[in-house]
């Protein structure tokens, strides 16, 4: 029995034994320990840098698209954000006094760059819009070649007498119908530099004028311009046509009714078709301009019956012009006034047409008329005019300065001396010379006065 007991205590030894032969010391736990630690210390490290660095390529990433995708958008849209900015390359505004400074040759290489670049953009986007470049553009035209009915372009030509540095031009003879008479003009060509903004007009005096050439601003832009714009264009166009390569003013005169009414009904239909176009205000000056140059004087054949084609301008106009505007007002009295007067001219016409308008002016001209339609009721013959004055003439040339301007007050002054018919006699024959500047120095104000004379007298 001892000897089991002392068996199993032996076999409890060995087994001990071994169980301490698998004991890990305590030392040992603490080094693995820590290097687990140290282990996850550096795996959190290396993650933290990893998610750091995938951040960095994320955002480099993102960035290098962002940009990409920036560089496509001003690729393909770029211009459109310049465009509706209101300039592009060398389209932009030009003020009066940068046009006033600059010479003519520098002003047109400016213009004829901005065409270039504006043709260059709407060849390369060809649906693009260009409203707002081309109003830019188109402002600086017209403030080079000046408004339609003023003379007053940075451009002319009179011959040797103009000073266009490094500009030429070609002139070639046309066949033109202007106010019913048929006439050879010639008209004129920018060819240095070249360029088809500006045609040169013929002034009717011997001279021209660069007017913009509305044929080819149409035909040019008409395409990538709105409704608006285009109709505008198409507006000017047909005026530019009419005027056949001349200015608005032919010698002094402006074109025939006919052509006038249509103008103005044109604008009337088109600001009442777009209240808020930009260009409204230089078309309302031309309105007034327009409706103006139709009243007046040389509407009446040599029997002083209105002429009939005249008598119809004006009736087409009171049916299809605007009635709200002070235009067809003044219209409506100047026709009213020929009717009462059998449309006949007369002074009573101006009187009828006073008692309408209340204008001073035109009772002036009613009285004026009226003492030239009583001559033969004054009783006073050339012959005897001519003395008076001749004897004015000589007490003023002995007596006064000659540059002192004062002749025509002189001569007033004696002629009253001789009574209130003379006096009015010179005052009407002197309101004929000073409103046709029909002399030149004294002996030219002479003949004038007795060309009036003659002419009153008939």
């Amino acid at each position: 029995m001892s000897d089991y007991f002392d068996e199993k205590e032996k076999l409890y030894s060995n087994k001990q034994e071994k169980n301490e032969e698998y004991k890990t010391p305590e030392t040992n736990n603490k080094t693995i320990g820590q290097e687990i630690q140290n282990h996850s210390e550096n795996y959190t490290e290396i993650s933290n840098k990893y998610i750091k660095d995938n951040k960095k390529l994320v955002v480099s990433v993102a960035i290098l698209f962002i940009c990409l995708f920036l560089g496509l958008l001003m690729f393909f849209y770029g211009d459109y954000y310049i465009i509706y900015n209101g300039t592009y390359k060398s389209v932009v505004p030009i003020s009066t006094e940068q046009m006033k400074n600059s010479s003519v040759r520098q002003s047109l290489d400016i213009l004829v760059q901005q065409d270039n670049d504006l043709t260059e953009l709407i060849k390369r986007r060809k649906k693009v819009n260009i409203d707002n470049l081309f109003e830019v553009f188109y402002n600086n035209l017209v403030l080079f070649a000046g408004k339609d009915k003023e003379f007053k372009s940075k451009l002319n030509d009179w011959g040797e007498e103009s000073k266009n540095v490094g500009i030429k031009f070609k002139y070639i003879n046309k066949d033109v119908i202007y106010d019913n008479e048929h006439f050879t003009i010639q008209i004129g060509k920018i060819i240095t530099p070249k360029t088809d903004i500006f045609k040169m007009l013929n002034d009717g005096e011997g001279g021209y004028c660069a007017g913009v050439d509305y044929n080819y601003l149409y035909n040019q832009y008409s395409k990538n311009l709105s409704k608006p714009w285009q109709e505008f264009l198409a507006l000017k166009k047909r005026e530019f046509q009419e005027r056949d390569g001349c200015t608005y003013y032919q010698d002094g005169y402006p074109p025939a009714q006919k052509v006038l009414v249509n103008w103005v009904i044109d604008i009337d239909k088109f600001l009442n078709k777009y209240p808020d176009f930009a260009m409204n205000g230089s078309l309302k000056e031309n309105y007034k301009i327009y409706v103006s140059d139709m009243m007046r004087t040389d509407i009446f054949d040599n029997k002083n019956l209105i002429l009939s084609e005249i008598k119809k301008s004006y009736e087409k106009f009171l049916s299809y012009a605007n009635k709200n505007t002070g235009e067809y007002k003044e219209i409506r009295n100047w026709y009213n006034a020929l009717r009462k007067n059998s449309f006949k001219y007369s002074a009573d016409f101006y009187k009828y047409l006073y008692e309408l308008d209340n204008n001073k002016n035109n009772k002036d001209t009613y009285e004026r008329i009226k003492i030239i339609e009583n001559y033969e009721n004054l009783k006073i013959d050339k012959k005897e005019f001519t003395s008076v004055y001749e004897d004015a003439c000589n007490y003023c040339n002995e007596h006064m300065d000659s540059g002192s301007g004062s002749y025509e007050l002189c001569i007033k002054d004696l002629f009253e001396k001789q009574g209130v018919k003379y006096l009015k006699i010179y005052n009407t024959t002197w309101a004929y010379c000073s409103e046709t500047h029909d002399y030149d120095g004294l002996s030219g104000v002479r003949e004038c006065l007795f060309k009036a004379f003659d002419n009153f007298k008939q």
